[in-house]
């Protein structure tokens, strides 16, 4: 999968429009060949990546979720200090070259360079003077410490090609010459469009073809053109339709190409070991109403059989069907009742109450049933929603560990299998309101039990996502001191880290610590909470929650 020129400029120009001046949240690298940058719009969370993949180098936005490292790589280490905002997003000289300008939080800019062409592709860390701070691949030329020489082409502007080649610059008659030149000498050009322009032009012995595509280019009148693993982009034919979502395509292509090398990147077992569960437990709840509509059929059961026992003269062996009148409905009216032939009145009579019997104890279970299935329904989406928003390695481990002891996910033992469970203080998040106070908050379930179970005081303040799955948030200090601009601010990082962190608003609960419970026997992470009161507030990560504030609901 190899892009041209056309179609990074075309996909550098998508990006533009998502990401803006980012700021980087979270840097991570997953493996020696990708790098992941989750970034703040200012209105949503998205993250870009950027592979060295051989078959698969380019960038893009991606929703996957990858398991990372426990202890970073140098080259990412290096990035999360030296780059937290994105300023803006080019293509180099029209080439394959895509540069990515950044800020340092002490105001030193940066670039990080991506070259797409050659063997193997190669990220940069420049500095101002274009002193080179790191690479990837860390090995090979030119190494980190010397001047990267950026340097910019001599090659004719694509829109004046004609014009240098009507002054005979090169000949018409000569299909391979023409492309050659075209490749070498015109930028932007990539080597596809080259052979495609050299074809037509030399058919027609004229330079319309290349006219034309200049005028295409100049005004985006583009299609999507996929030949042999390359990604293009062609003049469009017609009607002119917007491009598709080009990172989403590049992202389903490695994907697939990821998929059959046998890689893997994203902790995939167990993602799909909680897509399963949840599966099944819909089914159970489709049985479940099947069953409680049956069973909410008792009472008109029993009173078939009250028919029957107060009619019992009427009964004769080998009746089919009998219609009596039917004194429950006002006015009466007859109702048919079948009978058994092979079975005595008496054994008839018995069978109806026994039925009646069987269906009221059935409501009873499949209401039991239907509760206990909701709770684990909920206690899955829950661990759906950490898994999906894991930040770190050990994150996505205490969920792993989770399943692993409800029987819910088998891993396959190997050699570098980690033989301690981590601990879920270990996973414990904190930060400052603007008052000074600690926050503390979980990412899983088993750290919100730690927090809430171990660590939460009486005087505490506890904040949660109204009805959705999200973290616990604790603000410690006493209630009685805490100020409602903290409790706000608090009420934004709860809401970021929930379920509805796309949300515009979202409702989050507030008590204090003597009001929540945790359940006896209950999974972990799963509270009682006695009294509350509620804010709504625009979820906002912490480093940027001060002046985003709505008024408490």
């Amino acid at each position: 999968m190899t892009l041209d020129c056309f179609f990074l400029e075309a996909l550098i120009t998508q990006l533009r429009q998502r990401i803006g001046s980012g700021q980087i949240r979270k840097i991570h690298q997953p493996t020696a060949d990708l790098l992941v940058l989750r970034l703040w719009t200012g209105q949503q969370e998205c993250q870009l990546l950027l592979s060295l993949m051989p078959g698969s180098a380019g960038l893009w936005l991606t929703d996957r979720r990858f398991r990372n490292p426990a202890v970073p790589a140098g080259f990412c280490q290096l990035l999360r200090a030296r780059l937290q905002r994105i300023l803006k997003l080019e293509l180099y000289d029209q080439d394959r070259r895509v540069v990515l300008h950044g800020q340092a939080t002490d105001g030193r800019r940066c670039r990080l360079l991506l070259e797409l062409f050659g063997r193997r592709p190669v990220l940069l860390l420049l500095d101002d003077d274009d002193r080179i701070l790191g690479r990837l691949p860390t090995a090979g030329q030119p190494s980190a410490g010397s001047i990267w020489p950026m340097p910019l082409s001599a090659a004719i502007a694509l829109p004046q090609a004609a014009a240098a080649i009507a002054a005979g610059a090169v000949s018409l008659l000569d299909e391979t010459l023409l492309a050659r030149w075209l490749q070498q000498q015109v930028r932007p050009m990539s080597r596809l469009v080259a052979g495609r322009l050299a074809g037509q032009m030399v058919a027609q012995a004229a330079l319309e073809p290349l006219q034309q595509f200049v005028a295409a280019w100049q005004q985006q009148r583009w299609q999507l053109q996929i030949t042999d693993r390359v990604l293009s982009l062609w003049p469009a034919e017609g009607s002119v339709e917007p491009l598709p979502d080009l990172s989403a395509l590049l992202d389903q292509r490695q994907r697939l190409e990821t998929a059959a090398s046998g890689r893997v990147l994203v902790d995939e077992p167990v993602q799909t070991a909680v897509h399963q569960a949840l599966q099944r437990l819909q089914r159970r709840l489709a049985e479940i109403d099947r069953q409680e509509a049956e069973a909410e059929q008792a009472e008109d059961w029993q009173q078939t059989a009250e028919l029957l026992n107060g009619h019992r003269h009427l009964l004769r062996p080998g009746l089919a069907a009998i219609e009596l009148p039917d004194y429950y409905r006002q006015p009466p009216c007859p109702r048919r009742i079948l009978l058994d032939p092979a079975l005595s009145p008496q054994q008839n009579i018995e069978g109806w109450f026994r039925r009646a019997r069987k269906a009221r104890r059935g409501l009873e279970h499949a209401r039991r049933r239907r509760e206990e299935t909701r709770e684990l329904l909920s206690w899955l989406e829950t661990l759906q929603h950490e898994l999906e928003t894991a930040d770190t390695a050990l994150d996505s481990e205490l969920v792993r560990q989770e399943l692993m002891t409800a029987g819910l996910f088998r891993p396959v033992k190997t050699r570098f299998e980690r033989t301690r469970a981590p601990a879920p203080a270990e996973a414990l998040h904190s930060a400052r309101t603007p008052g000074g106070l600690e926050l503390l908050w979980g990412r899983n379930s088993r750290t919100n039990d730690y927090l809430s179970r171990q660590l939460l005081r009486s005087d505490d303040l506890w904040l949660h996502a109204l009805g959705i799955p999200g973290c616990h948030l604790v603000i410690r200090g006493g209630w009685a001191v805490v100020a409602e601009s903290d409790v706000i601010y608090a009420a934004q990082v709860a809401a970021y880290y929930s379920r509805a962190r796309d949300a515009g608003r979202v409702e989050v609960m507030v008590a204090q610590g003597r009001a929540v419970r945790t359940l006896p026997g209950g999974r972990p992470g799963q509270v009682r909470v006695t009294a509350y009161r509620s804010l709504r507030v625009i979820p906002t990560p912490p480093a940027a929650t001060v002046g985003t504030t709505l008024p408490p609901a």
